[in-house]
């Protein structure tokens, strides 16, 4: 995903939508005019733009769809900052989806068994998303360190190039959302009325689900025995199912997970604390390159993520029909795709300009101090 904040799910939002807010104060004063959104803008591309001086490539997570199918998918377990103390890095969450694990906990066996099948024939439609991505990405990545000058007629050659394969891209991802969809569909005729009022409960009182009760250690031992798919994948498949079933357009739209997977690296659910210190390392003129590709790219984002809203709709009103015809979706999803492409190679251009006009002593501090540390292996 290209660094879209609402395409990648609704952040929670602090402050009001005008300048003045905490993200953009504590900025640089070039950047202390944003509105939230866009501070919280500024804050993605300083990190992709990081990334891309350490040539972190980052693949693109477990599940591309996530954030389609409601607030549940992908969801991990939040680390009390209050636990940690000072001056040490708080641990990463364990690898498990709760929601997910309770939702198989409550399955019968023969469902249980259905929702590993269910994984093991999304195989085939995420490989070829993952094909497709890392086509369109090695794509935008020829753009850094060419050993000469791009013509104009290279350029548009390129940008013609890589809208052809967001177009693929789109069009994978769309068939995955879909295929996914539908067997969710189908796997709700196997559930009994108290299992969908026992899912509605969890969405309405998520509180309400014990992690040491009998059937969740049960569930997490036989999980623990899985190879293919991974324990993880199996928790966020029911999980997202339950989100979806449970759940209308209107209220999986109103709050999604964060996809953390971009098209040029990985980007963090939090405001990132590096935004600051990248920013203030760059020169004025390198802001202004910064805050040109947010104005450049305001209006591809816009309709992504309307485009994206609209397919999450779309997804839901599969519910309502007993014949499935995808090629709606398969259109919708070559137009998100053309868009992402758009913005991708919008922002590696800037990235790589910026990279290019580094002194040493910009590129030493970046690279030693911003530069996350896999990157300098």
């Amino acid at each position: 995903m290209a660094s879209m904040a609402n395409a990648q799910g609704q952040r929670p939002k602090a402050g009001g939508g005008g300048g003045g807010n905490k993200f953009a104060n504590s900025l640089p004063a070039k950047f202390k005019g944003l509105t939230t959104d866009q501070a919280r803008e500024v804050g993605l591309l300083s990190e992709l733009a990081v990334a891309w001086v350490g040539d972190l490539r980052e693949g693109p997570g477990l599940d591309p769809v996530v954030d389609l199918f409601g607030p549940f998918g992908g969801q991990r377990p939040e680390v009390d900052d209050d636990d940690v103390p000072p001056g040490t890095t708080p641990p990463p969450p364990p690898e498990e989806n709760e929601r997910g694990l309770v939702v198989l906990s409550g399955l019968g066996r023969d469902q249980y068994t259905a929702i590993l099948e269910l994984c093991k024939s999304q195989k085939e439609p995420l490989d070829n998303y993952l094909a497709a991505r890392a086509k369109l990405v090695a794509k935008l990545r020829q753009l850094r360190g060419r050993e000469t000058k791009e013509t104009a007629a290279e350029a548009r050659t390129h940008e013609k190039e890589t809208v052809e394969l967001g177009k693929e891209m789109g069009e994978a991802e769309a068939k995955l959302a879909v295929s996914q969809a539908w067997a969710f569909i189908q796997f709700e005729a196997k559930l009994s009325a108290d299992q969908k009022n026992y899912l509605r409960m969890l969405r309405e009182n998520p509180k309400a689900f014990k992690l040491d009760s009998p059937a969740v250690i049960q569930t997490r031992e036989l999980l623990a025995t899985l190879q293919e798919p991974s324990a993880v994948q199996a928790e966020d498949m029911a999980a997202k199912m339950t989100s979806f079933l449970s759940g209308n357009a209107e209220q999986n739209a109103a709050r999604r997970p964060h996809r953390a997977g971009t098209l040029l690296g990985k980007t963090s659910q939090k405001f990132p604390e590096l935004t600051s210190q990248y920013l203030e390392t760059l020169n004025p003129a390198q802001q202004d390159r910064l805050i040109q590709l947010l104005a450049a790219e305001r209006p591809y984002t816009s309709d992504y993520v309307k485009k994206r809203l609209e397919f999450l709709a779309a997804l839901d009103s599969l519910k309502k029909i007993s014949t499935l015809n995808d090629k709606k979706f398969i259109l919708a999803g070559s137009q998100m795709g053309e868009l992402e492409a758009r913005i991708g190679l919008a922002q590696a251009r800037v990235f790589e300009q910026l990279r290019l006009s580094l002194s040493q002593s910009q590129l030493f501090f970046i690279t030693q101090n911003l530069v996350p540390a896999p990157a300098k292996q």
